[in-house]
């Protein structure tokens, strides 16, 4: 049964990176893509962070837990944040995060 999900999952990634358009987003010379991802802990949140880190964005990976974002160690491209959507000021430190990235890049 897990094959199947992991199967059905690969799918729908690329039916929905199809329909929004990402195989047309390729970054330009010295140019940085970067998502926010909610849900990060497991599932279709998850798969998305390491498909998307592969195709050279950098992902912020919000989990509800603290113990989810260990599943991110080692990967340049994806920065682990625990975000609970329902917390404005976990929502908030998120943003300006993602803001200070921005200012650098």
């Amino acid at each position: 049964p897990i094959m199947g999900i992991l199967l059905m999952l690969q799918t729908v990634m690329k039916l929905a990176r199809y329909l929004v358009g990402f195989d047309d987003v390729v970054p330009q010379q010295g140019m940085e893509l970067g998502v926010i991802i909610t849900g990060c802990d497991s599932g279709f949140g998850q798969q998305l962070a390491f498909a998307l880190a592969r195709d050279r964005f950098t992902v912020f990976a919000g989990c509800l837990r603290a113990e989810a974002m260990d599943q991110f160690r080692g990967d340049k491209r994806i920065i682990p944040l625990l975000m609970d959507v329902r917390k404005d000021d976990q929502v908030k430190a998120v943003a300006s995060l993602v803001n200070k990235w921005l200012s650098i890049g």
